[in-house]
């Protein structure tokens, strides 16, 4: 694998897949990094507050802390990044608010992303717009309000950008490389030209075809393609306060959904359904009402948008 590095070719939908298990040994050490950049983050957070006490600004002030995402250390057999995968360690995210009348403790019920703004807005005694995404949960921060006010949330995956990565039906960007994958092949194409087939049991660097050795394969490959589309084939969540149910594509077509009970089972191992097919049928019913606005196809992007997306590591 170092030989692998050293000539460029390991690429990150390698690392993301734990290719040759190179992602799992250095696991420990990567995750004490990731320890220490919080550690940091939360040295720069401390700074930043103690100036503003020193200014004078924090007197009656509201301070809010949270995040955009988490980060797999693989969890969900995804390493080092954050998209495809729903899993609580991408989703599940802090959120630290301070101020005039907060209670202190915690809240295990869910807050959204999109409660923040109104309930900052509820916070401060201003009114809502009309047309402002989420719930004012203030009352609920406050104390002021039953507990029982516990919103739904709904989560997507982003589709797996990194082509290399074979772990998700499809990678790649529609406007790129593409590839379609099982547990062992690949057929991955640009755009207007012809498809390849690739073991990528053997063959992780997608380099050799072997489409004649497995026309079987290519072709169960070719109809799946037919049946997807490239940055379309994605998770769907809902999470309550304990459960959460989770929409996963599968090669064939059509959907499979678990259900994970969060308090007796953190890393969402074990399919509850059985035991509480009255929670799998309510979490069912609304996933089903709820209709994803993802288009079709998504617009080139522009070469500096794609240079910045491959700076940060979002594509190869």
């Amino acid at each position: 694998m170092l030989a692998e590095i050293g000539a460029g070719r390991l690429r990150m939908g390698h690392v993301e897949g734990d290719v040759m298990g190179f992602s799992s040994r250095a696991l420990h050490d990567c995750t004490q990094l990731y320890d220490a950049e919080i550690s940091n983050a939360d040295l720069q957070v401390g700074q930043l507050l103690d100036a503003l006490s020193t200014a004078g600004l924090t007197q009656g002030a509201y301070v809010l802390l949270t995040s955009d995402h988490g980060e797999n250390l693989g969890e969900d057999d995804f390493f080092y990044g954050h998209g495809p995968s729903l899993h609580d360690a991408a989703v599940h995210v802090p959120l630290i608010v301070t101020g005039p009348g907060i209670e202190g403790g915690s809240d295990p019920l869910p807050i959204r992303l999109e409660d923040v703004a109104p309930t900052l807005l509820g916070l401060l005694g201003l009114p809502l717009p009309a047309d402002l995404d989420g719930l004012d949960l203030s009352a609920r921060l406050q104390g002021r309000a039953a507990r029982e006010t516990t919103p739904i949330a709904r989560i997507e995956a982003g589709s797996a950008l990194n082509v290399s990565y074979t772990k998700r039906i499809f990678s790649g960007r529609t406007h790129s490389r593409t590839c379609i994958h099982d547990e062992r092949f690949s057929l991955c194409a640009f755009p207007g030209r012809e498809a390849h087939l690739f073991d990528h049991e053997t063959d992780p660097f997608l380099e050799t075809d072997v489409a004649e050795q497995h026309p079987q394969a290519l072709q169960r490959l070719l109809e799946s393609s037919r049946r997807w589309r490239p940055e379309q084939v994605r998770e769907r969540a809902l999470r309550d306060g304990r459960f959460k149910l989770v929409e996963r594509p599968v090669l064939q077509g059509g959907f499979v959904r678990q259900l994970y009970d969060l308090r007796q089972d953190p890393v969402e191992r074990d399919d509850v359904t059985a035991q509480f097919p009255a929670v799998a049928e309510r979490l069912s019913t609304l996933l089903d009402e709820w209709s994803t606005t993802t288009p079709l196809a998504t617009p080139a992007a522009a070469p500096e948008d794609l240079r910045t997306l491959r700076s940060l590591g979002y594509i190869e």
